[in-house]
């Protein structure tokens, strides 16, 4: 596997990155996520280019990218949300004091998950009904 690094910290890699786990013997599942449909209502997909804040921070993208709200994912799925990897310190402190944050997106696929399911049976409700 290659890995180089790029602008602001990026990782290009040429294989496939493994981190965590997933396996079902070494979790004990609390609960699905629920009223996952709710909760994505109240999350907005988003294009936005980076604002002078952000150049200040030394980042230096000009691209259109897309993206979530970190504080509005927080208050739906706080689980995904943490402190961004530049304000940080090694205790996990914020450095500017600003307390920045960012999203583990991979982390927000079971909400999404559970939405299809959601909407599904309300189909299937609906098509029962017909």
């Amino acid at each position: 596997m290659l890995f180089r690094s790029g602008p602001q910290g990026t990782i290009y890699a040429t294989g496939t990155i493994v981190a965590g786990y997933s396996d079902l013997r070494l979790k004990d599942v609390l609960n699905v996520v629920d009223n996952s449909l709710e909760r994505i209502d109240n999350i907005r997909g988003i294009y936005y280019e980076q604002n002078e804040t952000a150049r200040k921070l030394g980042f230096n993208d000009t691209e259109r990218k897309v993206g979530l709200i970190a504080q509005e994912v927080k208050a739906v799925l706080p689980e995904v949300v943490v402190p961004a990897p530049f304000d940080v310190n090694k205790y996990n402190e914020s450095i500017s004091g600003e307390n920045y944050l960012t999203i583990m997106y991979e982390r927000v696929v079971p909400l999404l998950i559970q939405a299809l399911k959601e909407q599904k049976g309300q189909i299937d409700y609906i098509k029962n009904k017909l």
